[in-house]
Order: C-alpha cells, then structure tokens, then sequence
C-alpha cells in the first residue's frame, strides 16, 4: 500500500460527519459522542484519550475519584453498540463510501478504510486498509495529513 492510498484528514472527517448524520445516530447521541471522540484522538495521535477509563471520564462523563470501570461497563458495552451500528450502516449503504471507519473488537482505536486504487492493496472485502496494529506502522506517516495512533503495547486498549 502506498501513501498516496491511505485516507486523508479530511476525508475521514467527511465519512465522521456522514455517520454522525445518519439517522440512526441521530437517535444515539452517547454512540455519535464516541465516535466523534475516538477519531479524534486517533487523528491527533493521542492514544492516552483512547483507553477505557480516559473515554468513561471524557464522553460519559464519569467521576474520576469514584467511577471503576470493572463495575460500570458503560464504554465496552457503548463502543459494542456502536461497531454493530456501524457494521449495519456500512451493510446498507450502496455504494460504499470512499472512507470507512471502523472499530475493531478488543480496542478503541479506530481504523479507517479506504477504497483501493490497484488490486494488490486489496484485503478479502476490496479495500485498502491501514491498520497501525497489524502493518506495524509508525508515525512516519503523520505528514500525510494524519496521525496514527501505535499502541505500546498489544493489548493497551483491550
């Protein structure tokens, strides 16, 4: 995959704007909330605002001195909910947008999907899709018009 394939900025915020449009989204404003909260953060490159009890304080706003994310699973069961909603707009939707985003199960970093320009960047669905966990990708690509957000570690947002 090439640079030149990856979504730019301000695509993805073209698609973010599309989804928290919808209707479905409309009607959930916790799921529009972190959606919106979660690229962001990956667009900024701030992977501290992407885990479970930095997204509980900031979009359901929760309690920092009381609020244990082991007896309120308010974010696994929201952001859940929303890779459903998503999985379901993106099903529905003819034809497929030049941008997705998507939330991979076990995490809270989005990954954005983008429609690929020669066969060989293609994955099983036909797209090009840059995934900073999976290609092992750096911040070298910042200067393309986003950041991306490399966990330290595997199993930092799970």
């Amino acid at each position: 995959m090439t640079s030149a394939d990856l979504p730019s900025r301000e695509a993805i915020a073209r698609e973010l704007e599309r989804l928290c449009d919808t209707d479905a989204m409309r009607r959930s404003p916790s799921h529009t909330r972190l959606l919106r909260h979660l690229v962001g953060a990956a667009l900024a490159g701030d992977a501290d605002a992407l885990v479970e009890r930095a997204i509980g304080i900031a979009v359901f706003r929760r309690d920092p001195a009381t609020w244990d994310p082991r007896t309120d699973p308010i974010v696994r069961v929201t952001a859940g909910r929303l890779r459903a909603r998503l999985a379901e707009d993106y099903a529905a939707l003819h034809p497929s947008p030049a941008v997705r985003i998507e939330l991979p199960a076990g995490g809270y970093v989005p990954r954005f999907v983008a429609v690929a320009s020669s066969p060989g960047d293609r994955d099983r669905d036909g797209v090009a899709v840059l995934d900073a966990r999976r290609e092992g990708v750096d911040e070298s690509f910042a200067p393309i018009g986003f950041a991306l957000v490399v966990p330290a570690h595997p199993h930092a947002y799970t």
